[in-house]
């Protein structure tokens, strides 16, 4: 009987002390989430931007729709057309995406805690950031 109740107490700690971490993860996922968001939309800023200088085709506007809508458009002849929308959602948290016009797209980006840093993720791959972005602008310049 002793080792039985040694062992269910060393599980019940083993269970608190994975809680602990968890809990700890989850606290600085939702404390750094914000600046990742922040990172995504400052590089399709950088991109869209050099590839409105030198596209005849492509003008692209981003425009913080609110704090969580991010949207990329396309300026045709003085008229904004949709072609990315982004939304962050906090409380899960993830960063959904929409493209629009031929052959929409949809997806998530999540992140990963490691230590005290966090990552783009999809599932448990790590996203690059640069490719991601460059992948989204790619589809939506085939597509309209």
């Amino acid at each position: 009987m002793a080792d039985l109740a040694s062992q269910i107490d060393a599980l019940e700690a083993a269970r608190l002390e994975e809680n602990k971490r968890l809990n700890a993860e989850r606290e600085i996922l939702l404390a750094r989430v914000p600046e990742k968001w922040e990172e995504m939309k400052v590089a399709f800023r950088l991109d869209c931007a050099s590839v409105s200088e030198r596209s005849s085709r492509f003008s692209f506007q981003c425009d913080d729709v609110s704090p969580t809508v991010f949207c990329i458009n396309n300026i045709v002849r003085g008229l904004a057309l949709r072609l990315v929308t982004l939304r962050f959602d906090r409380q899960i948290p993830a960063i959904f995406f929409q493209t629009h016009g031929h052959r929409p797209k949809s997806g998530s980006i999540d992140f990963l805690v490691s230590g005290t840093s966090v990552f783009f993720a999809n599932g448990t791959s790590g996203v690059i950031l640069p490719d991601f972005v460059l992948e989204v602008l790619m589809h939506v310049m085939k597509n309209n």
